[in-house]
Order: C-alpha cells, then structure tokens, then sequence
C-alpha cells in the first residue's frame, strides 16, 4: 500500500530502525557501573507501604512496595557480581540477602526471588528529529 502523510514518527526505541534508516546517529554515555532490578519476597523491618531508599558512597539500594500489606518489594539498585556472574539462584539471593542486611542493619529474610534483570544506565539522543520527506525509505 502506499500513500502520504505530512510525518513519519519512529517511537521504537533505542535500537531504531526508523533512526538508523534516516542516517541519525544515538550519541551519548552508557555507564560502566551494572545496576539490577528484582522482585523479591523479604521479611525484614520495613514499612509495606512505603519506598526506602539507601546510599552509601556510590552504591544505592531501594525497596519498593509492589502490594500494600504484604512483604513483596521491588529492589533496585548496584548490582552485586553475584547478579552480573550469572551465579544460582542461591547465590544470588545470599548476595542480595547480604546486600540488604548492609543497609538495614537488622535481621532480613528474603524468602523468593523473581525476574532478576541486570542492566547499565545510558543518557543518549539522538543527533536530530527532523528531516526531509520520507519517499521510498525502506525499513527492513
């Protein structure tokens, strides 16, 4: 089908097929630090219903609430070589178990651990959002 409209949008991310059709680059840092996120099951001292941020120096670490009442939280913060290493489960629940006790300076259980993502933190743009007329560009 073809036709014609006054714009063509790419709205698809940091791997753009639109932007690299068109010749924009994505400039920009990707940090060197490693950071995950983690649901998580704990028993620990903390407020269900609250966020709890920690820092020290450069490592951070937070508990967010995902339901009211209960002892499930999101962590988030610097990730420990045990989540980058690809360790066991067991490992990595020691690790962030240990993590969180550092921070908490009391007792802490994490009973389950789920969808475990590590990630580096990246501040980029592209080079520029506007062009000529899209005629004919093929995004394959």
């Amino acid at each position: 089908m073809r036709g014609e409209a006054p714009y063509v949008v790419g709205a698809d991310g940091a791997r753009s097929v639109v932007r690299n059709a068109l010749g924009f680059t994505f400039d920009g840092h990707i940090d060197d630090a490693i950071s995950f996120v983690a649901d998580c099951e704990i028993d620990a001292p903390l407020e269900s219903d609250v966020m709890h941020y920690f820092t020290e120096g450069d490592r951070r670490l937070a508990f967010i609430p995902l339901a009211s009442g209960k002892r499930l939280f999101k962590l988030s913060g610097n990730a420990p070589a045990a989540l980058v290493l690809g360790s066991d489960l067991r490992t990595k629940t020691a690790s962030l178990e240990a993590r969180a006790k550092s921070v908490l300076s009391k007792s802490c259980k994490i009973r389950a651990i789920r969808n475990v993502t590590t990630y580096r933190v990246s501040s980029r743009l592209a080079s520029r959002f506007a062009s000529r007329r899209c005629i004919e560009t093929r995004l394959s």
